[in-house]
């Protein structure tokens, strides 16, 4: 499984969440807490170790801040013993090595994110699961962008088995994880590895967990692949980066809700 860069570090116990920000800004895979305390951060190796040490050392609720390399094996045996099984609205996310039982009025789904992004964990994540039942109801084709593990596309495929769903990533790797999860799960959709460039599809919903600065390139990309009146459930993105992409996207569409959890935000927009 290669091997993964780990950043060590112990913060203010009042700071953990905008800590988390600042980790998550550099596309950390993975958290976990230690019971000394300690914050241990994972990314792909290749992941500018300098950059993220610069910004988190430049932090005042940051207390220290030290890098290694792990093996992979290591850190996924590692994190698979903390990933438990958990409820987000009407789904209850299950991982594979689990035999824990869902409530009885729960959606199950059952997930090994592996590496690609979407554990279900992070709250940009539970944002999006937990305002997708509302959004997906009566449309007839979603595209989720950055799909990672799936599970955007594994939940909208359970509640909404009639849609046409394709799920689209860049990265090679992720769509693996994510066939293997839809496969877990019995559902089938689309899997694209690939861009939006390359799609014919216009949806009536698109879904995007990402970064601000993916979703501020993407916009136009949006407007050109949705059809009128379509529904775009944005997230990934911090309060404070909320003017920002209202600069970018309210020319050319509506924005419909704003919906908090922690210090990100998921934006629900309406083409005109």
């Amino acid at each position: 499984m290669g091997e993964w860069l780990l950043i060590t570090l112990r913060c203010l116990p009042a700071g953990k969440e905008d800590v988390w920000a600042i980790l998550y800004k550099f596309h950390c895979i993975g958290l976990e807490e230690t019971d000394s305390g300690s914050i241990l951060a994972y990314f792909p190796v290749d992941t500018d170790r300098k950059q993220v040490l610069a910004s988190l050392r430049t932090c005042p609720l940051i207390l220290s801040a030290e890098e290694s390399t792990v093996a992979g094996q290591e850190w996924h045996t590692r994190w698979m013993e903390s990933y438990q099984s958990f409820r987000v609205n009407p789904f209850f996310i299950r991982p594979s090595w689990r035999q824990d039982h869902p409530p009885p009025d729960a959606v199950e789904i059952v997930m090994d994110p592996k590496a690609a992004f979407g554990s279900g964990t992070h709250a940009t994540t539970q944002l999006c699961l937990s305002h997708l039942p509302a959004l997906v109801a009566g449309k007839r084709c979603m595209i989720d962008v950055g799909c990672g593990s799936g599970i955007l596309s594994i939940a909208a495929s359970k509640i909404a088995p009639r849609i046409k769903l394709v799920a689209l990533d860049h990265d090679p790797g992720a769509t693996f994880v994510c066939r293997e999860n839809a496969t877990i799960n019995n559902v089938s959709f689309h899997i694209v590895c690939g861009t939006l460039a390359c799609m014919r599809e216009r949806a009536d919903l698109i879904v995007a967990n990402l970064q601000l600065d993916e979703l501020v390139r993407l916009e136009a990309d949006f407007q050109a692949r949705t059809l009128p009146a379509a529904a775009l459930l944005l997230s990934g993105i911090l309060k404070e980066q909320i003017v920002d992409l209202r600069q970018t996207y309210d020319p050319r569409f509506d924005l419909q809700d704003l919906y908090f959890r922690d210090d990100w935000v998921a934006m629900v927009y309406r083409r005109r």
